[in-house]
């Protein structure tokens, strides 16, 4: 059993590279903020009261919990892309327990493999950053030491990021019956509303705007404009997920002139739909660092380690999102070749596909840039933030996102080109 699953592995290799990339990624970050907080150089003289401590303390949860969330997300796409896989096996009658094993022995080779880059590239980007942050606080230390106890206590975070993954695998492998394992559809279909409480459609955009609004009539301080975000993230998820589908849905027929304007804007309300997750994540995660950028501008060391956090968050939110657009294409490889044989050109299946990535990331930088702006007003007009901060910040959000688009673009364009059953 475990020689095929190993065998398995090493045959669709390529479906393990993305989360092979998020792993490495999340474990160099882990480590990358373990040491910024346990160097003596950095932090080693600040008690646990010194507000200095707090803010590297603080910052390190938010990164670690940034990893898990991400790494537990692109695992969970993973193990439901092997969900077919997993359901012959328990046609072949292996008892769960087995299956969980086999399983099992699949992830954690993809998470050794790529903790050990990880680590290998945390030790190579470890003595940049320490070598600016060194020159920030104008000290003269070794910059190729390594804190021990941040050594031990990152390996620690990594070990319980496995032990999640596998207890979340383990859950799937439980809950998901034959039927549905082999269907292989769980990341495409419409999930059913099961909300015990349904509040309007038109609730989220309200509470969207509503946190616009109390971000100019609240107080200046940094905590204020996160709470007042906050409910910019709620509005966000809940156009994502219940508004816009809906919206897209029900006009469908009204607004859309030819069968391809109805395809892209029902195939948009499906990807909008599964990609409530992310758009959470990413709403959390800007509202928690760029009020936080804009408000210590006079602290130099936080401002450098809030601008590094911002910026690996973005590549990370943007390697899932890649991976996350890989996955859909293999998932909605049929549903393309079932338009083919309905009368569409392989010229016409590739715009839709297109216009449906456009169509998405244009509601990605809507819902998330208006908050961004308006937190820079607030702050230019309260505070008097220069507008060269503003340009950076902004490009620190946008080219992660601008690369994942285009690289999401490139591929999808070729592999609708490559693919043999359109020819």
């Amino acid at each position: 059993m475990i020689k095929m699953a190993l065998h398995l592995l090493k045959l669709e290799k390529k479906s393990a590279v993305d989360l092979c990339i998020c792993i490495a990624s999340t474990v160099t970050v882990c480590l990358l903020f373990m040491e910024i907080l346990k160097s003596p150089e950095i932090s080693g003289n600040l008690d646990f009261l010194n507000i200095q401590f707090l803010y590297n303390a603080l910052l390190t949860f938010f990164m670690i919990f940034m990893c898990v969330v991400l790494m537990v997300y692109s695992s969970n796409y993973f193990i439901r892309l092997k969900s077919r896989e997993i359901g012959l096996t328990v046609l072949s009658g292996l008892s769960f327990f087995k299956r969980t094993i086999y399983s099992l022995v699949q992830v954690l080779c993809i998470v050794l493999f790529s903790s050990m880059i990880g680590i290998i590239v945390f030790l190579g980007i470890s003595p940049i950053v320490k070598m600016v942050i060194y020159e920030i606080l104008s000290v003269d230390a070794n910059i190729f030491v390594l804190s021990f106890d941040a050594l031990m206590q990152g390996l620690a975070v990594i070990l319980a990021m496995i032990l999640v993954i596998m207890l979340f695998n383990s859950g799937f492998i439980m809950r998901t019956g034959i039927t549905e394992l082999l269907e292989n559809h769980n990341i495409i279909s419409y999930k059913k509303d099961t909300r015990a409480i349904k509040p309007p459609d038109g609730i989220y955009p309200l509470i969207y705007i509503f946190g616009l609004i109390c971000m100019y009539t609240g107080n200046n301080q940094v905590g204020g404009y996160i709470l007042f975000s906050f409910f910019g993230a709620v509005g966000a998820y809940g156009v994502f997920r219940h508004y816009l589908p809906h919206h897209y849905n029900r006009n469908a027929l009204k607004y859309c002139k030819t069968a391809k304007d109805l395809l892209i804007k029902e195939d948009v309300s499906l990807i909008m739909q599964q990609s409530k997750s992310f758009i959470l994540i990413l709403m959390v995660a800007m509202i928690g660092i760029v009020p936080f950028i804009c408000g210590t501008i006079d602290n130099s060391l936080f401002n450098f380690e809030m601008h590094l956090a911002f910026v690996i968050t973005n590549i990370l939110l943007s390697l899932t999102l890649i991976n996350r657009f890989k996955i859909d294409h293999i998932q909605r490889r049929e549903h393309f070749h079932a338009i083919y044989q309905l009368g569409f050109a392989r010229a016409e299946i590739d715009f839709v596909y297109m216009q449906e990535i456009k169509y998405y990331f244009r509601h990605l930088w809507i819902l998330s840039i208006i908050y961004i702006f308006n937190i820079f007003i607030v702050f230019y007009f309260n505070q008097g933030m220069g507008i060269m901060t503003t340009f950076i910040i902004m490009a620190e959000y946008l080219i992660p996102y601008m690369l994942a688009e285009m690289i999401i673009l490139y591929e999808r364009k070729e592999e609708i080109k490559n693919d043999k059953y359109y020819a």
